[in-house]
């Protein structure tokens, strides 16, 4: 299994194909519409990781710059999303997220993500942590559960106002 990290500038049209097939497994999106958020949402800068097995991609997400205000002071931020497998049950998902812990403390990086119910548990394997409702701000990102990797501080104030990743 390879890890391939490339920046959004560096995506070939075959590479950007490649990832719309395997979002719209995932998300009931036409493939123009998946190109066209990933157009608008994902910058130069920001990177695409592909988990490629025999020349095939089986797992993919995306990893943006962003801020997050924690007990009032501004810290960067990687934010993780659009978190896919080829397919369910295999482990993928668990190697990927292993692949992107291990990039977050070997860079000395803060992980963000965003994620429904349903999804908190398989985070929380993996060593995610969930941001408590009561201390963040309630006024954006409703129904949505925050979970943070490779921040250590006790929090007692989260804000976060970014762009969606």
């Amino acid at each position: 299994m390879e890890f391939k990290f490339l920046l959004q500038s560096q995506i070939t049209a075959i590479e950007l194909e490649s990832i719309v097939s395997l979002k719209k497994l995932h998300w009931d999106y036409s493939i123009e519409e998946h190109i066209n958020w990933i157009k608008a949402n994902i910058q130069a800068d920001d990177i695409h990781v592909l988990m490629v097995e025999n020349n095939e991609l089986i797992g993919y997400l995306n990893l943006i710059k962003t801020q997050v205000i924690i007990n009032s002071k501004t810290h960067p931020f990687l934010g993780i999303g659009n978190v896919c497998t080829r397919n369910k049950g295999k482990g993928y998902g668990k190697d990927l997220l292993t692949a992107i812990n291990n990039y977050l403390i070997i860079n000395s990086l803060n992980g963000i993500l965003l994620c429904k119910n349903d999804l908190m548990g398989f985070y929380s394997k993996v060593n995610w942590v969930l941001v408590d409702d009561s201390i963040r701000d309630q006024n954006s990102y409703k129904n949505i559960n925050f979970m943070l990797f490779n921040y250590e501080d006790e929090i007692t104030d989260f804000k976060y106002s970014g762009r969606n990743f």
